[in-house]
């Protein structure tokens, strides 16, 4: 349930915003004020919620027998790993944009 959760927040407002703001900039002023670290903490964002939905998918079997894995517990940690390199990387990305005021 947590997932699916996280997944419609990323997608309403997270990758809506990211479209609208950052988006037009890159790569213009991809190292310009915000829109770097915006950039990579999106992608590390997006890469972490479908690698996080795929992991759910799989726990659940219901990913084909070809793209089955074996060792669930990497798996699982790879994906929290990056949940949580996400999370720190929002935290830096409020600093430079409401702290720093870039």
């Amino acid at each position: 349930m947590a997932v699916i959760l996280n997944t419609v927040v990323v997608a309403v407002v997270m990758i809506g915003t990211f479209v609208a703001i950052i988006l037009p900039g890159i790569p213009a002023k991809l190292f310009v004020g915000s829109y770097g670290i915006t950039a990579v903490h999106g992608l590390i964002g997006a890469i972490s919620v479908v690698f996080g939905i795929f992991v759910v998918l799989w726990a659940n079997q219901l990913v084909p027998q070809a793209l089955r894995f074996n060792n669930y517990k990497f798996f699982m940690r790879a994906s929290y790993l990056l949940y949580l390199l996400s999370t720190v990387l929002s935290v830096v990305v409020y600093l430079v944009v409401y702290v720093g005021g870039s």
